[in-house]
């Protein structure tokens, strides 16, 4: 069972073998948190229990960069990383995230009168949000995934997957660029974001997506710390890195209830110069991190707590959502792996076991039978959606968002 460590006695200095700032290159550091033995790939089920429970597993040592206020697990060894056609990130089966979805994909087509358009995503995944924005606008789509292990043609002719790495050649000028939830993965993204700058014109659009630190370092975000993200993205750092990549953005925001941090650019014009990080954007974020340690480890604790008083009370535990928040949840607590149940709305996972903890994947149609005295949340976006399904299946059970 993973642990988080005392950030003053973990933290070796850095050196080689230790991986830079992603986005600036600095080799400086500054201790944030570091957790030891957490499944490698948590994006990844498996098709039996002891397969599951053998799963590879690292550390996370997060640090900060006192240059350009990027945070990165310094730690991160990208050998170990196999995205493949097992790699199942999709959250579109959910109807809460769905209208999110259908929300971004119209603010864009209406934004960039995006009909009759030529858009490329890279890191398409199953093709979901591709699909979506030709749908909308009449528009023709590439997707470049090389975890993509669907047909190349999508849905209908005007969309079609190459699994691939997106390298700059596109078939033609894009008028959107769209790559979300990549970056984050990637211990170089600003090659992506070249690649995607030298397929550009001056009119194309390009729209990034990350998961916002500022969202992670709260006790409700802490679960997002997984393995495979290799940085995790400031407003600060996303802007600097989109300008040393050749763009200027539009705007730099945040959606999702706090969790997603956005920017929409368009190629710069002429030889500009990055501007360096504000230093008192910088200055904030390194206060923010500063106190992380101990509130993770309090949160952990807590959990812990909770988790041992259900369990010595006799009460069965359901822990509803098998993506990266739940499987470093199930792993960083103590008394995770006595969690009974682990549900998911992907049809795709169920029947698969958790790497690390080894659960079973059961579908909401499931709980019913299951009959858990208590039910974990994991995503407070969906608290909604999935009391809906508890009370559907006739159960008025005891939720706690964590």
């Amino acid at each position: 069972m993973s642990q988080p460590l005392d950030q003053a006695t973990v933290m070796p200095p850095a050196g080689r073998g230790r991986l830079p700032c992603p986005v600036c290159g600095s080799r400086e550091e500054r201790a944030v948190v570091t957790v030891r033995d957490v499944p490698v790939m948590c994006g990844v089920l498996w098709d039996t229990r002891a397969e599951a429970q053998a799963a590879a597993s690292g550390d996370i040592e997060l640090v900060a960069c006192p240059s350009c206020s990027m945070l990165r697990n310094a730690a991160y060894d990208d050998d170990r990383m196999e995205y493949d056609g097992s790699y199942d990130n999709s959250l579109h089966f959910s109807p809460t995230f769905q209208r999110y979805a259908d929300d971004l994909g119209r603010r864009l087509v209406e934004r960039y009168d995006l009909r009759g358009s030529t858009i490329v995503e890279v890191g398409s995944g199953k093709g979901d949000f591709l699909r979506l924005l030709c749908r909308l606008g009449g528009n023709r789509g590439w997707g470049y995934d090389k975890a993509y292990s669907g047909e190349q043609q999508g849905a209908d002719e005007d969309v079609t997957f190459v699994p691939e790495f997106f390298s700059g050649a596109a078939p033609s000028v894009p008028d959107l660029v769209c790559t979300r939830h990549v970056l984050e993965h990637l211990p170089e993204p600003a090659v992506v974001l070249r690649n995607i700058r030298r397929s550009s014109s001056e009119a194309t659009v390009l729209y990034a997506e990350v998961p916002d630190v500022a969202y992670v370092l709260t006790t409700a975000g802490l679960w997002d710390l997984i393995y495979p993200h290799v940085g995790y993205f400031t407003a600060t750092a996303l802007r600097h890195l989109v300008e040393l990549c050749g763009f200027a953005p539009l705007e730099v925001s945040r959606s999702f209830g706090g969790q997603y941090l956005w920017t929409e650019a368009r190629a710069s014009v002429g030889d500009v110069r990055a501007p360096d990080p504000p230093e008192n954007e910088v200055a904030e974020v390194l206060e923010l991190a500063d106190g992380f340690a101990q509130m993770h480890r309090d949160t952990v604790d807590r959990w812990a707590e909770r988790l041992d008083q259900a369990h010595l009370a006799g009460q069965r535990i359901a822990l509803w959502g098998a993506g990266t928040k739940g499987v470093s949840f199930l792993n960083v607590v103590p008394g995770g792996a006595g969690v009974a149940d682990v549900v998911d709305i992907n049809p795709r996972k169920r029947g698969r076991f958790v790497p690390g903890t080894g659960q079973a994947v059961i579908g909401p149609d499931d709980i019913g039978s299951a009959a858990p005295d208590l039910v974990l949340i994991m995503n407070p976006n969906y608290r909604d959606e999935i009391q809906s399904a508890l009370a559907a299946a006739g159960l008025d059970t005891t939720v706690a968002v964590v």
